[in-house]
């Protein structure tokens, strides 16, 4: 866990970088004055000036971050006073950004050697949850399923396709532990996950495929043409079910763990997931993300140029803020508890 945990720090670290760099990069090409480009948030390590702007490496690692002039200082050169149109492409440049890095690193991965699972021979728990009736049985991992109430196991799916038929209903499971065959009872219980557990192959068979650069470029544009439907979809399963959807830094270091074990070209790609949910969290408009940046560009268009007064852009951002530390601790939270539940 302690390498997934720098390993996905690094990951964050890059990305948050580069998305910061699009907000930079455009601020400077529109002639807003940028006081400080951080990597990292206070306390500082180190800096240096260079022009008006310093550049500075902070302790906290994951995070960046662009400093600008604030509302209240009345300067041609700060992004309150620029133009509508403007100001939509300062705040939605950094989710720009994430979304071109995501297709590079998806293009990236598809042309890097992939090992892939296509089979195998013995269904083998992997992971078994606390509180759930596998555990209560006593199943444990590297328990090797035979049979489920007389029926043969031989595939991942021949366990799921059984026990949906018998949750809340007493059933025997044949277990192979090392050198012995033991037989437990329990009742699946209802719902997503009726015993609790993971499953895997005993031994697994695999196959490496590479895409050709243009073949990767083509599935790679297929998925970002398609983040209208991933948002549209995101957004039904975060309604449906918030607790199994949202993830943060831990959730994402567990994940990380778990692709690691399968080479590079899956921690790359993983990375360029987590670049294009970092763009998607962006789009939502709750001060700070830059969703409410853009909703409130959008809105001065409609308003034909006329801004919202300093004072109420404040409260906004304000509330705003306080809303996003509630979603932040609800997310670590849930982090949490999905790591102690395994």
């Amino acid at each position: 866990m302690i390498l997934n945990i720098i390993i996905i720090i690094a990951i964050l670290s890059a990305l948050l970088l580069f998305h910061e760099f699009g907000h930079f990069l455009i601020a400077k090409l529109g002639g807003v004055r940028v006081d400080e480009f951080g990597l990292g948030f206070p306390p500082k390590i180190f800096a240096f000036q260079h022009g008006e702007t310093k550049y500075s490496v902070n302790l906290i690692p994951v995070g960046a971050f662009v400093r600008m002039p604030n509302r209240e200082e009345l300067t041609p050169r700060n992004l309150y006073f620029k133009n509508p149109w403007f100001k939509l492409l300062e705040n939605s440049a950094g989710l720009i950004f994430n979304i071109i890095l995501a297709f590079i690193l998806f293009t990236t991965a598809l042309t890097m050697p992939t090992s892939i699972i296509t089979g195998g021979e013995g269904v083998k728990v992997t992971q078994v949850s606390a509180g759930y009736p596998a555990a209560e049985a006593d199943i444990r991992e590297g328990d090797v399923i035979l049979s489920i109430n007389g029926q043969d196991v031989q595939a991942l799916t021949d366990v799921s396709k059984i026990i949906q038929d018998r949750t809340g209903t007493e059933t025997q499971i044949t277990l192979q532990r090392a050198d012995e065959i033991i037989t437990i009872n329990l009742v699946p219980a209802t719902g997503e996950r009726p015993l609790g557990i993971t499953l895997g192959w005993l031994k697994e068979y695999t196959t490496t495929y590479r895409l050709s650069l243009l073949e990767a470029i083509s599935e790679s544009a297929d998925i970002i043409i398609h983040i209208p439907t991933t948002m549209r979809n995101l957004i039904s399963s975060l309604i449906r079910n918030p607790a199994d959807n949202l993830m943060g830094p831990i959730g994402a270091a567990q994940v990380t763990g778990e692709m690691i074990k399968y080479g590079a070209s899956s921690v790359v790609s993983v990375a360029g997931s987590i670049s294009l949910g970092l763009a998607l969290f962006n789009l939502i408009p709750i001060p700070p993300l830059d969703g409410a940046g853009m909703a409130l560009a959008l809105l001065e268009i409609l308003r034909r140029g006329k801004r919202l007064s300093i004072k109420y852009e404040q409260l906004i951002y304000t509330l705003g803020t306080f809303l996003l530390i509630i979603l932040t601790v609800f997310v670590w939270y849930n982090d949490i508890l999905r790591l102690i539940r395994g």
